[in-house]
């Protein structure tokens, strides 16, 4: 049961039944997303964080971008392994998105322009 104020009771509350009540339409995503992804990067014993910013259109989830840029990072297509990374030349170099932060769109527009 939903409250609404329609018929005025005490507090102004009434009970409607679910089927009285119209679906509320979701609003489709129509906004641009920008984000600044942090990958993670194993070459041998060494370790490396890079940062890239991204405007993601709104029809594409953002983790499957950052993931399909991880498995591209060296320029060819990486193997994904067991422990959810990506491998380059035969196991040597293991790249994964670690991170995603959201930014505004003028935010995406300085960062673009330095990292």
């Amino acid at each position: 049961m939903l409250y609404g104020d329609k018929f005025g009771s005490s507090n102004n509350l009434t009970i409607f039944a679910y089927n009285q009540l119209k679906p509320i339409p979701m609003k489709k995503k129509t906004r641009t997303k920008y984000v600044v992804i942090t990958l993670q990067e194993r070459n041998g014993e060494q370790e490396y964080s890079h940062r890239v910013a991204m405007a993601i259109p709104p029809n594409k989830d953002e983790w499957k971008v950052a993931e399909s840029y991880a498995s591209d990072f060296w320029g060819t297509d990486g193997k994904k392994n067991e422990y959810g990374w990506y491998e380059f030349f035969g196991g040597c170099i293991w790249v994964r998105a670690r991170g995603m932060n959201y930014v505004t769109k003028k935010e995406y527009e300085v960062l673009n322009k330095f990292i």
